[in-house]
């Protein structure tokens, strides 16, 4: 298998696709665990494999000679089309309903039958760099020994290693970035292979007790228990307990500047795996949590006991460590890159990630995750924050579906705080008028800056970072900060960008004290900081307010700080 950093080859793809697609292919039987056989029957997929088979053989001479990372246009437009067509086959999770039957929603495949979900089990876990990827895959051999197959933690994935995967029959992937790849995620729902992202790169080792699906059925983590000498243990002895060490010495001081600023640097979560970071890092609360990563466990419109278990990690954290809460319908799959319009869809000024708030009646999604919320917060300070809020009007009638649920007969009484996400130009242009009915906002600043650049897909590979810190982007979020510091709301600027040193240095510039960091990046942005004077930022701040050119600031931040 080719990894990141080595030449694409598609031969397992291709090779693969070739077995498959076999004339008069057989049916194999293969066996996942006591007393259970799945009847794998090739041929009744062949119909949908066969779309593919065209465009494998077609990609196979545009990626022989192409690194990993390369920009070509042909390859991209190609790949696109792919994932358009996986897509177009409907979603994977209608595989399973109803349950002991093949969904024949995708034209014609007959029905097939299945066997019962199995019950919760601990699942296998082979830890592994990207370069050991193909020796932690199971071989055909070894698939009697662990009959429910195994996870490959891997740093990153491209559609290229989704396929070798793929054949060599790895059950489950852990990714320890987010991939910014639009074309991966749909892939591996295609091919019915469960990728949990999130698990960031300063992770050493797993949290024990991280939910994954396997073959459809959920389980957790177990590790090899970890010896004092910080070598995996062969022996018998069980591995520490699941959950978080709260009597663990902080492993980062407070961020401060040298002229004795601090900046509270919240930690970016992005699944529930994420949680037990924080007993290492120890940062100063949890900046941004997205409901709608439930969906990830569960593709069904989940439960109220759903929602209970989803949100358990967030009680096991520190009482006294702070937490903001994104309600955002779980319907949406995360990672999916179409985009939603809050208002109007033909004008770009309205681009939104995040689903319109819905108003009275509250949403059937919305009861279950704010009743679980409210529960949470009698024990611990957490701040609720509501998406797509484009007016006064939007706020207050969010505010009445809140004191619904909850049963409160005013704002005051409800138990959370509440603040708003700002992902969309609409909520940035109109937040003088709904500022004064709330305690927090959260500025998601790659979705603000792609809304107000009107970028609607991806058509190339775009600088976050470069597109962050164009000088209309800053001016807006300038205008937000000084907002928020007249109404006295604290601030909170959300992304995955801030290990880049002139992210930083131009949101302290600009009043921000306040930063949401992925794991990976948190000590390098404690580090950053602490190098990093207010005072020396005052000449970056009058260039962003006196309107200086995109390339103006490139010039300043690469001179004066650097780049990452």
């Amino acid at each position: 298998m080719n990894l990141p950093g080595s030449r694409i080859s598609w031969g397992v793809a291709s090779g693969l696709a070739r077995t498959v697609l076999e004339p008069g292919a057989t049916v194999r039987r293969r066996s996942i665990g006591p007393n259970r056989d799945v009847l794998q029957d090739f041929a009744s997929v062949q119909l949908v494999l066969s779309h593919l088979q065209r465009r494998i053989r077609a990609l196979q001479s545009l990626c022989d000679n192409t690194e990993i990372g390369d920009e070509f246009p042909p390859f991209a437009s190609q790949f696109t089309s792919i994932v358009d067509l996986l897509e177009s086959l409907g979603p994977i999770e209608n595989i399973a309903t109803p349950p002991g039957q093949l969904s024949p929603s995708m034209v014609g495949i007959p029905p097939m039958s299945l066997p019962a979900p199995l019950p919760e089990t601990d699942l296998a876990v082979a830890p592994a760099t990207s370069a050991e990827v193909q020796t932690a895959c199971p071989r055909e051999s070894d698939r009697s020994e662990s009959p429910m197959g195994q996870i490959v933690i891997t740093p990153r994935l491209s559609p290229g290693d989704l396929w070798s995967l793929a054949g060599q029959g790895v059950r489950g992937i852990v990714l320890e970035e987010i991939p910014w790849q639009s074309d991966v995620l749909p892939l591996a729902r295609f091919l019915q292979i469960p990728v949990v992202a999130g698990i960031e790169a300063a992770c050493t080792r797993i949290p024990e007790g991280t939910p994954v699906i396997v073959d459809g059925n959920r389980g957790l983590v177990r590790l090899p228990p970890v010896t004092s000498g910080g070598q995996i243990s062969t022996g018998a002895e069980s591995a520490a307990p699941a959950g978080l060490e709260h009597d663990s010495p902080p492993a980062l001081l407070p961020a401060v500047t040298p002229d004795g600023v601090t900046v509270r640097l919240l930690l970016n979560l992005e699944s529930p795996s994420d949680f037990g970071i924080m007993s290492r890092l120890w940062p100063d609360g949890i900046g941004l949590w997205r409901t709608d990563m439930l969906r990830l466990l569960h593709p069904a419109p989940p439960t109220i006991e759903e929602h209970d278990q989803f949100h358990s990690a967030l009680a096991d954290t520190p009482v006294d460590l702070e937490v903001q809460v994104a309600l955002i319908d779980p319907r949406r799959f995360p990672g999916n890159s179409t985009t939603t319009f809050t208002r109007d869809d033909r004008t770009a000024t309205n681009i939104s990630l995040s689903a319109p708030f819905p108003r009275l009646p509250p949403a059937p999604w919305l009861v279950p995750q704010v009743q679980v919320l409210a529960r949470l917060a009698a024990s611990r300070p957490l701040t609720v924050l509501l998406p797509g809020m484009d007016s006064r009007d939007d706020l207050e009638a969010a505010i009445r579906s809140l004191c619904e649920i909850v049963g409160c007969p005013e704002k005051a009484q409800l138990p959370f705080g509440l603040g708003v996400l700002v992902d969309n130009p609409a909520s940035a242009l109109t937040a003088s008028e709904w500022l004064p009915l709330i305690d927090s906002v959260v500025v998601d600043m790659e979705s603000l800056a792609r809304g107000l650049l009107g970028i609607r897909t991806d058509p190339k590979p775009i600088d976050p970072v470069a597109l962050c810190l164009l000088p209309s982007v800053l001016l807006r979020l300038a205008n937000l900060v000084d907002l928020a510091q007249s109404h006295c709301v604290r601030l909170t600027v959300a992304g995955d960008l801030f290990g880049d040193p002139g992210m930083i240095a131009a949101h302290l510039a600009l009043g921000v004290r306040r930063l949401t960091v992925p794991a990976c990046d948190l000590p390098q942005a404690h580090e950053i900081i602490r190098h990093l004077s207010i005072r020396g930022l005052g000449e970056l701040r009058h260039l962003i307010t006196s309107g200086a050119s995109a390339q103006m600031l490139r010039d300043w931040v690469q001179i004066h700080v650097g780049t990452r």
